[in-house]
C-alpha cells in the first residue's frame, strides 16, 4: 500500500469542489437520469439536497460523491484533483493532498500521535512536547501528508509546548490508519498496520519519532529504554502490551535486540480524579551491536539524546595487546578450544592454538581475568617437578561480548 485515496477515507466526511467542476458533475448527472427526482433517488436522499450540492451550499459526502463518480463513471484521480477541502463537524482540512501517500513523513505523524500526542474522545489531535522543534517537525509532516489542517491551539504550558487540530485530521487517523481514540493508558492497542507493511525509510522515521518522544539512554548501563503504562486489567498478553511487542518486533527487522517487554513496577494512577491501577513496562537495547546499529539505523532527532547515546557506545573498551592484537581474537580461540576439547585450556595451550608466543598468551589472559571475560579454573598438578600449570574457562559475559562481536 503506498497512497490512501479519497473513497479510502470515512465515507461520512464532506468534500468541497471546485465550483465550476461540481456544476459540471451534476449537469452530467441529471442529463443523463434524465431528472432530479430520478438522480436522488440513485443518490439515496431527498431531491432537495440534489439542488443544494450543486450550488455548493451544502458538501457532499464521500459516500454521496463515490456512487455519483459510479455513475458517471468518472475516475476517482480526477475528482481527487478538484477537492479543495475536506470537512466534518470537528473541522476542516483545506488544500488536502489526495491521494495521500504512505511516507516517512506520515511515519512521524503517526509514532507522535502515539508517542507524546493522541486523538480525544472527539476527534480533535493533540501533540505536547517540551522541545518545540519537534512540535514544528510534526506540524510539518501533518502539513506534508494531509495539507492545511486547521491548528485549534498552539501555547506554552508550563515548560511544554502543546498544539491541538482538527478533529477531520483524528477521524482520518482512527478510521483509516487505526490509530487509538481516547487516553492510551486505558487502551492496549497495537502499531498501525500501514507501519508494518512500510519500506525501511518509513520505518526508520517512525521507530525515530517513537524514542524521541518516550526513549532516553541510559550511560551507566550503556542502554536504551522505552517504556509505557497501561491500566492493569487492559492488557492482552501476558507478555506485556501490544505496543511494546509491536515495537520489539519493529526493531528486530532493522536488526536491533532488546529485552522484553518487562514489568517493572504496579502502581496507582490518578486519571481525572479517579484512581486507577496500571502497570509500568519497559523495553531496553542493551548489546553494543544493537546501540550501533540503532544509532546508524534509527537514531534521535533530538541532539542531547543522540550525544548520550554515543558516549555510552564510545565507553566501551578497544582491547589490544602491546603487540595491538585484538583480546577478542584470543577470547575466540579460547572458545575454541573449549569446544574442541570439553576442558579447561592453559595459556600454553591458548598459545599454540592462536600461534603466538606463550608471553602473548599469558598477558591476553591476564587483560581478560581483570574485565571478567575469563575466570581460572584450577592449577594442574605436575607430572615431574615446576610448579602447577593454571587453567582457565570463558565466562557468560565473555561469551555475550562475542556475540556481541559477531
Amino acid at each position: 500500500m503506498k497512497e490512501i485515496h479519497l473513497f479510502n477515507l470515512p465515507e461520512e466526511l464532506r468534500i468541497k469542489l471546485n465550483q465550476k467542476y461540481l456544476e459540471l458533475l451534476f449537469k452530467s448527472a441529471l442529463e443523463k437520469v434524465g431528472d432530479g427526482k430520478e438522480l436522488a433517488k440513485i443518490l439515496e436522499t431527498r431531491s432537495g439536497n440534489i439542488y443544494r450540492w450543486r450550488n455548493g451550499s451544502r458538501l457532499i459526502s464521500i459516500k454521496t460523491l463515490q456512487k455519483l463518480s459510479s455513475l458517471l463513471n468518472i475516475p476517482q484521480p480526477e475528482i481527487e484533483r478538484n477537492v479543495i477541502a475536506i470537512k466534518s463537524s470537528g473541522g476542516i482540512i483545506n488544500n488536502p493532498k489526495l491521494p495521500i501517500k504512505i511516507c516517512e513523513d506520515l511515519g512521524i505523524v503517526l509514532a507522535s500521535v502515539l508517542g507524546d500526542g493522541g486523538v480525544g474522545y472527539g476527534y480533535a489531535v493533540h501533540y505536547t512536547n517540551s522541545r518545540s522543534c519537534l512540535v514544528d517537525s510534526f506540524l510539518s509532516s501533518v502539513k506534508n501528508v494531509f495539507g492545511e489542517v486547521k491548528v485549534l491551539y498552539d501555547k506554552i504550558r508550563g515548560s511544554r509546548r502543546q498544539v491541538w487540530l482538527s478533529g477531520v485530521l483524528g477521524k482520518i487517523l482512527v478510521q483509516t490508519f487505526g490509530v487509538p481514540r481516547g487516553d492510551k493508558t486505558f487502551l492496549d492497542y497495537e502499531i498501525p498496520k500501514v507501519i508494518f507493511e512500510s519500506n525501511e525509510d518509513i520505518l526508520r522515521k517512525f521507530l525515530r519519532r517513537v524514542f524521541d518522544d518516550e526513549g532516553w539512554v541510559i550511560k551507566s548501563t550503556r542502554s536504551i529504554r522505552i517504556s509505557t503504562t497501561i491500566e492493569k486489567d487492559k492488557i492482552t498478553f501476558k507478555e506485556g502490551p501490544k505496543r511494546l511487542l509491536d515495537i520489539k518486533i519493529l526493531l528486530k527487522n532493522l536488526g536491533i535486540r532488546c529485552s522484553g517487554p518487562n514489568k517493572k513496577c504496579e502502581r496507582t494512577h490518578t486519571v481525572n480524579g479517579k484512581k486507577v491501577a496500571v502497570e509500568d513496562w519497559e523495553l531496553n537495547i542493551c548489546d553494543r551491536k544493537s546501540l550501533e546499529t540503532f544509532a546508524q539505523k534509527v537514531g534521535f532527532e533530538l541532539e542531547a539524546k543522540m550525544s548520550c547515546l554515543m558516549e555510552a557506545i564510545n565507553s566501551y573498551k578497544i582491547w589490544k595487546t602491546p603487540q595491538n592484537e585484538s583480546l577478542i581474537f584470543f577470547l575466540k580461540n579460547a572458545v575454541q578450544l573449549l569446544l574442541e576439547n570439553g576442558k579447561p585450556f592453559s595459556a600454553r595451550e591458548l598459545a599454540l592454538k592462536s600461534n603466538r608466543t606463550i608471553n602473548r598468551a599469558e598477558y591476553a589472559i591476564q587483560r581478560l581475568k581483570e574485565e571478567g571475560m575469563i575466570k581460572q579454573i584450577e592449577v594442574k598438578t605436575p607430572v615431574y617437578r615446576g610448579s602447577g600449570e593454571p587453567t582457565y574457562t570463558v565466562t557468560e559475559a565473555g561469551l555475550q561480548l562475542l556475540f556481541d562481536f559477531k
